[in-house]
């Protein structure tokens, strides 16, 4: 009886596990040409918006040494 509610709860859970992957026959995931092909115009927008926004940031000026008239200049 054991074993019949155990095999019982595996097939529900890998009936349920199969259930969220069956968005169609590929997977859920986009293959060939056209997957590419849609992708690539967006990645050359995305990657020029990034590098705008690299250049946007101010160059880092050196730290202030509120401590530097304190200190001997010996270290």
């Amino acid at each position: 009886m054991r074993i019949a509610i155990a095999a019982a709860l595996i097939a529900l859970l890998t009936v349920s596990a199969y259930s969220q992957d069956a968005s169609g026959t590929t997977g859920g995931k986009r293959h060939g040409r056209q997957a590419q092909s849609t992708e690539q115009p967006k990645k050359k927008v995305d990657d020029g918006a990034y590098k705008a926004a690299l250049k946007s940031i101010p160059d880092q000026q050196q730290a202030a040494d509120p401590w530097q008239s304190v200190r001997s200049s010996k270290h």
